[in-house]
């Protein structure tokens, strides 16, 4: 943490050691007390760091983050918090503590990136993805299963599987959930109902979601709709046993 002090005028009146090295990241100049802090703040910025300063002048306390890139190309990430300084209960300048936060902004980056690929991946995926929590409820679905299916996003959170099964297919899920809640993967045909009351064929494979103390906490399952192909696969038996 770095911390400057400044009153209305702009004049350096306390400096920690660090606050120098995050005024380095933007200027070559050496810091010192009785400086103006504006002599050391980009053109670009001057306008907008006099609006914060008069808005903590009035009392307010301001927050905001900032990068600053060095010589080598290495970009630094601070936390601003810039508070009042009172004194006889008048505002008679401003306090700004720096925070380097640079590991905490690579983290929240590579994050993003990885939950945009992983988006990407699930949206675009040729099967259709479903995932239930422990209580046999829908918690995701991507927009394939979706399209399986004949049900929104929406109208499918919150519902358990059995809500799109006939009666022969609750039996079956009830049978195979009770698997999956022994950790037990495995691959199968599945029926459901759609949205306009069709009955489609789908191959399912289905895996355990486990939580850190290995407890079942829901299930995953990867869907392809085979209807078409069952239909198909049953001409083709019909027309050899005819011919």
């Amino acid at each position: 943490t770095q911390r400057l002090s400044d009153v209305k005028i702009g004049t350096v009146k306390f400096l920690k050691s660090k606050a120098k090295e995050t005024i380095r990241l933007s200027t070559q100049q050496e810091i010192k007390i009785g400086d103006s802090i504006y002599d050391f703040i980009h053109p670009s910025r001057k306008d907008n760091y006099k609006n914060v300063t008069a808005k903590v002048l009035a009392g307010e306390v301001i927050h905001y983050n900032y990068s600053y890139t060095r010589k080598t190309g290495e970009i630094k990430w601070f936390e601003f918090t810039i508070n009042p300084v009172y004194s006889a209960g008048v505002v008679e300048g401003l306090c700004n503590t720096a925070v380097d936060i640079t590991e905490r902004k690579e983290m929240e980056n590579s994050l993003m990136r990885n939950e945009f690929r992983y988006r990407q991946i699930v949206e675009t995926a040729q099967e259709g993805i479903w995932m239930i929590d422990e209580n046999s409820k829908t918690i995701f679905v991507n927009q394939k299963m979706c399209d399986i299916i004949g049900y929104t996003s929406d109208e499918m959170m919150g519902k358990t599987k059995f809500f799109f099964k006939d009666e022969e297919g609750v039996r079956m899920a009830v049978n195979n959930l009770e698997r999956r809640k022994h950790e037990i993967s495995e691959s199968y045909k599945s029926a459901f109902v759609t949205k306009d009351g069709r009955l489609i064929w789908t191959q399912v494979s289905s895996n355990p979601i486990l939580g850190d103390d290995k407890e079942y906490k829901g299930a995953l399952y990867m869907v392809s709709d085979i209807t078409e192909k069952l239909l198909a696969d049953k001409m083709l038996l019909e027309s050899e046993h005819k011919y």
